[in-house]
């Protein structure tokens, strides 16, 4: 079965990776994206991104939410279960001020990849212009794409030591 890597509805992760993706490959070796520098993100989506383009106000719609889950995994560096996402985070004055930078639209050519897929283009935009993109079809965990062990049993440890006080057995 498909397993959710990150901690936002299915139908959001094919953005999550292409945006986990730009994360670890940075703009340049050894560089990070600085938030204020990031003048507009565009995803780009099949036809689900009506429901799921505004800017969340609490943890669950967080959940649900692309412009909310973007701005939390540029800030954070990642977006996973390490416990970022929470209703304060979400109404910080940084998430909702970079979540306003985000835009979300269909892109009738993705709509192709579904339901085989969860297709989606991220695009990041910098003050001085360069644009940095990628593009995700399928996103990992899927049955069909499925994550190693190594990630999965490093997911449990995390969900683990989050729920009973850092402690994870042999």
């Amino acid at each position: 079965g498909d397993i959710n890597r990150h901690p936002t509805g299915a139908r959001l992760h094919g953005g999550n990776d292409a945006l986990e993706n730009r994360i670890t490959l940075r703009p340049a070796a050894g560089q990070e994206f600085v938030t204020p520098e990031i003048t507009a993100v565009l995803v780009r989506n099949y036809s689900i991104e009506a429901p799921f383009a505004h800017i969340a106000r609490n943890e669950l719609e967080a959940r649900f939410s692309i412009p909310t889950s973007v701005a939390l995994a540029l800030l954070d560096g990642r977006l996973d279960e390490t416990g970022a996402l929470t209703s304060d985070r979400v109404n910080s004055a940084e998430v909702m001020d970079l979540a306003r930078r985000v835009q979300v639209t269909h892109d009738p050519q993705l709509d192709a990849g579904y339901p085989a897929g969860r297709p989606a283009v991220v695009t990041i935009t910098v003050a001085d212009g360069n644009r940095y993109t990628d593009r995700v079809e399928r996103p990992r965990g899927d049955s069909d794409h499925p994550l190693l062990n190594a990630r999965i049993r490093s997911k449990a440890e995390s969900l683990f030591s989050l729920g009973f006080d850092n402690t994870v057995g042999p």
